[in-house]
């Protein structure tokens, strides 16, 4: 008879402990915390925009844009992608990009910058991996010729 009230008693305890281990537990920083916040954010989108403007395979789209505008406004979106207090408000990415016949090399170019970039600030792949995630949907409205 002793049994039934001590294992109740060991369940409850085991429950409790979970649950204070569930409360105690801190949620994971958010991709925007754990890439370094606005500052990291802005240092890697210029130096992937100027890498960009600076390989001939990219430059073509970047031809008379004023880059100081440009960069804030992407690194808005990439704040905002990776769950950060930035909100993106520029045009579409159809609207911005239609008409420039973007190619999918072009894209895949400046992706291929944006991945440089990153990993000479050392950023760990699985960031990598969330925020190029984060960032694929925008592909076909950037993309005009496959």
């Amino acid at each position: 008879m002793t049994f039934a009230p001590r294992h109740a008693r060991l369940a409850i305890g085991a429950a409790a402990l979970a649950l204070l281990s569930a409360c105690a537990s801190t949620p994971e920083p958010s991709l925007y915390t754990r890439l370094g916040g606005k500052p990291a954010i802005d240092a890697v989108v210029s130096e992937m925009i100027d890498r960009t403007v600076a390989d001939p395979a990219t430059r073509r789209s970047f031809e008379g844009v004023k880059l100081p505008p440009l960069k804030a406004h992407i690194a808005d979106q990439v704040c905002q992608a990776a769950d950060g207090p930035c909100v993106y408000q520029g045009d579409s990415m159809k609207l911005v990009h239609k008409g420039l016949g973007i190619s999918t090399a072009e894209f895949n170019g400046l992706v291929g910058h944006l991945v440089a970039v990153l990993n000479k600030y050392q950023v760990p792949a699985r960031e990598q991996k969330e925020l190029l995630n984060a960032l694929a949907p925008m592909a076909p409205d950037i993309i005009e010729k496959p």
